[in-house]
């Protein structure tokens, strides 16, 4: 009889333990589940604090619009470690999609951001009104470039001839800057070389079509590519955003058509990727 409640009591001692072990491991797996609906909330409110920095980096200002976009890379760098921190912890499958979903739909927000963002700061700078309609003779700037022109004739529809040298080029009235003639006495450019004067190189050698449409970008790039001609750039950068493509195939074959490209090539990384064409020159 001793023995019987000897073996009763290690029967209950032995279903103790194992409700203890339940009751451990259903805490466990409340705390994890509750710690995934955390940080899927906390995922959420990120995601809704990135629309709000999007819609604010419109109207602020460019300090303003850099500050938001660091501080949305910052809460993004900690959620996604702590969303990993949890897939590491979570044994189901079905865990690890959510994860990876939450962090694909953070980056695509970091990355429309950083686009709104590059694009505020490639605005293309407005050229001023003449203070006269540009004649035969003036001196004339392509904006972005800061190569001056001679004005050789003017047509009738209003386009402009220019020469820099032996280069030779037509462009629409609007498209150029007068010199004036207070400018031109100012930065007189020496005689003793005027085609070596006119034909230095620019400042810059980089143009952003984006947001452009396929025939407004044409005309531009087509400009660029004249004026690259003139300052004797041996290499151009042409930004026009990944996008669709339909922006960057039309600048794809403009290029084609051009004698003056020696050829071109997408960008690599560091560059911009498919986002830019770059252009070797002959």
């Amino acid at each position: 009889m001793a023995g019987d409640s000897v073996r009763f009591e290690d029967v209950l001692t032995q279903l103790e333990q194992k409700r203890q072990a339940l009751e451990k491991k259903q805490t466990e797996t409340d705390r994890l589940y509750q710690q995934r609906e955390e940080d899927a909330r906390k995922a959420r409110e990120f995601r809704t604090q990135m629309e709000r920095a999007r819609d604010n980096a419109r109207s602020r200002g460019e300090a303003d619009a850099r500050r938001i976009l660091r501080d949305a890379k910052s809460a993004a760098d900690q959620t996604m470690n702590e969303l990993a921190e949890l897939r590491r912890k979570q044994a189901q499958a079905d865990a690890a999609q959510n994860l990876n979903e939450a962090q694909a739909a953070i980056r695509r927000g970091l990355n429309e951001a950083e686009e709104k963002l590059r694009s505020r700061e490639f605005e293309p700078e407005p050229i001023p009104k003449p203070s006269r309609p540009i004649q035969k003779g003036d001196q004339v700037e392509i904006p972005g470039v800061k190569t001056p022109a001679e004005v050789v004739s003017v047509g009738k529809d209003g386009s402009l001839q220019l020469q820099a040298g032996r280069m030779k080029m037509t462009v629409k009235a609007d498209e150029v800057r007068l010199i004036e003639e207070a400018q031109r006495k100012k930065s007189a450019p020496v005689r003793s070389n005027p085609d070596r004067q006119l034909l230095r190189p620019a400042a810059t050698s980089e143009l952003d079509i984006r947001g452009m449409e396929s025939i407004e970008a044409e005309s531009v790039v087509e400009t660029f590519l004249s004026a690259a001609v003139m300052g004797r750039l041996e290499t151009v950068t042409i930004i026009h955003g990944k996008g669709t493509g339909v922006l960057r195939k039309a600048v794809h074959e403009l290029l084609r058509r051009n004698k003056a490209v020696k050829s071109f090539r997408l960008g690599v990384y560091g560059e911009g990727e498919s986002g830019v064409t770059v252009v070797t020159m002959k």
